[in-house]
């Protein structure tokens, strides 16, 4: 399974349905890298959540809050399924959308 592939699709799926908050950036590493990776950046003006995603599968995301001394949740796994690595990009856009 190509997981950096999966992530892009989302997030492109995410851009054309023109959503206008929360907004949500695409980063990629460059190709010549041993462990490639893409992550997004999803956020509005109350709070931000990033969700990385590296080719061997494993998962990294967070979430947090600008407003207060929190620190951000955050939470690593390595996935086994494309449904684990949409139900995390779902929550954390969730979390963030919700803190409107």
């Amino acid at each position: 399974m190509n997981w950096v592939e999966l992530l892009e699709a989302w997030a492109a799926g995410w851009l054309s349905a023109d959503r206008l908050s929360p907004g949500l950036e695409l980063h990629k590493s460059p190709d010549f890298v041993d462990k490639r990776a893409s992550w997004v950046i999803i956020e509005n003006a109350a709070a931000s959540g990033q969700v990385t995603i590296w080719e061997t599968g494993e998962c990294d995301w967070a979430f947090g809050r600008f407003e207060g001394d929190a620190d951000p949740e955050v939470s690593s796994q390595v996935l086994s399924a494309a449904s684990e690595l949409s139900e995390i990009l779902d929550r954390v856009a969730r979390q963030v959308a919700s803190s409107e």
